[in-house]
């Protein structure tokens, strides 16, 4: 169809709201697309930060145990 035709025969509010519909349906697509990648990087992220802070946990313990050894000594 044509949006000429569309207006003659509907009227131009109603042309407008069809197609502004179609428009924000298009958009919601996309958007929720866009999120749902966002939500798994997200969630990637977490797993790759507690893996992170895991291991610098047990750094600053391995730490903390040689500065006890070192302060015993003295």
């Amino acid at each position: 169809m044509d949006i000429n035709n569309l207006i003659q025969n509907f009227g131009f509010p109603v042309t407008c709201c069809v197609v502004m519909g179609f428009f924000i349906y298009k958009m919601w697509d996309k958007i929720s697309l866009t999120l749902d990648k966002v939500t798994q990087t997200n969630q990637e992220l977490v797993l790759t930060n507690k893996s992170l802070i895991s291991n610098m946990d047990t750094k600053i313990t391995v730490i903390e145990n040689k500065i006890d050894e070192i302060s015993k000594k003295i």
